[in-house]
């Protein structure tokens, strides 16, 4: 995470749409320019096929917006087996989670992705600096939408195999090895016990 103190609007937009200009166009890793979408709480711009009205639009957004910093964020949450569609999900929840709402994103994953491992580019207008304890909240953040990320596509696989009935045991990603119990000597209960590491 880094910041440019831009306080005028004129200024926050060049700086602004430089940034979405590297986010968007950056080499794939097929060395193909990149061909990305910027991502907003309320809508989405391809600036290929947008042209001058989405840029013209993205720039009023970066001047209109409040604050004197202009934040450049890359998020990862270290999955390497992220789809872009996941890791934009990822993304969005955490910085919605911590109440930022005014955000551009842009993914690189998937075949626009230009590493192995699936990130966004974050630019975030802000009023305030980003505190320790404010980055410390994202990253808490980013571990529980994560947890969710690897839960859900799993429990619901679970559910199609097993019907609802039954639970498995273990940590995300490996073998899950049913269990029973006891339950009141006469009938056995099978349960769920999910278990997610640090």
């Amino acid at each position: 995470m880094n910041f440019k103190a831009a306080s005028q609007g004129a200024v926050k937009a060049k700086v602004g749409m430089k940034s979405i200009d590297y986010f968007t166009q950056r080499p794939t890793l097929e060395a193909d320019r990149g061909d990305r979408e910027v991502i907003t709480r309320d809508g989405r711009f391809r600036l290929s096929e947008d042209g001058e009205l989405g840029r013209r639009e993205l720039e009023k957004r970066l001047e209109q917006s409040s604050g004197e910093h202009l934040y450049r964020v890359v998020m990862s949450s270290g999955d390497v087996e992220m789809t872009a569609q996941e890791t934009e999900r990822w993304a969005r929840n955490v910085l919605e989670r911590n109440n930022i709402d005014n955000y551009m994103l842009v993914i690189h994953a998937g075949a626009q992705g230009h590493t192995d491992h699936p990130h966004a580019h974050v630019l975030i207008p802000a009023e305030k600096r980003f505190t320790v304890e404010d980055i410390r909240q994202l990253r808490v953040a980013g571990d529980m939408e994560q947890q969710q990320v690897a839960y859900t596509p799993r429990a619901m696989s679970i559910r199609q195999d097993y019907g609802d009935e039954t639970n498995v045991s273990g940590k995300p990603g490996g073998k899950q090895p049913e269990r029973e119990m006891e339950n009141d000597g006469s009938q056995k209960k099978r349960t769920v016990d999910i278990q997610f590491g640090n």
